[in-house]
């Protein structure tokens, strides 16, 4: 299980599995590689949140310790064409955490 937290002090954070966020991690560093800020969505359950990627978005993933998966090349193409699309890349987090921890504004 890992989770990827955004915002500089972590304003929003999801559970996801390792393999997912694995992917996930791939398609942010080549898409900023490039320069393309994307929407990147995650349902989690009791709704969706969408978090604008951007060259300046501050971006942490934490995998579970120990965690060895590969890349799957047909899954990275089909998530780069929807991350290309107007609505952006959605993904899920993990059911059993879906709830976003939000830093107090």
């Amino acid at each position: 299980m890992g989770t990827l937290h955004y915002g500089t002090g972590g304003e929003a954070s999801f559970a996801i599995d390792d393999e997912t966020l694995l992917h996930v991690s791939a398609i942010v560093v080549a898409k900023l590689r490039r320069q393309e800020a994307f929407m990147l969505s995650v349902d989690a359950g009791e709704g969706r949140e969408s978090l604008w990627i951007h060259p300046s978005a501050m971006l942490r993933y934490s995998f579970a310790a120990g965690a060895q998966t590969g890349l799957d090349r047909d899954r990275l193409e089909d998530m780069m064409r929807h991350a290309n699309r107007p609505a952006g890349l959605v993904v899920e987090a993990t059911a059993a955490v879906a709830a976003v921890a939000r830093a107090a504004a």
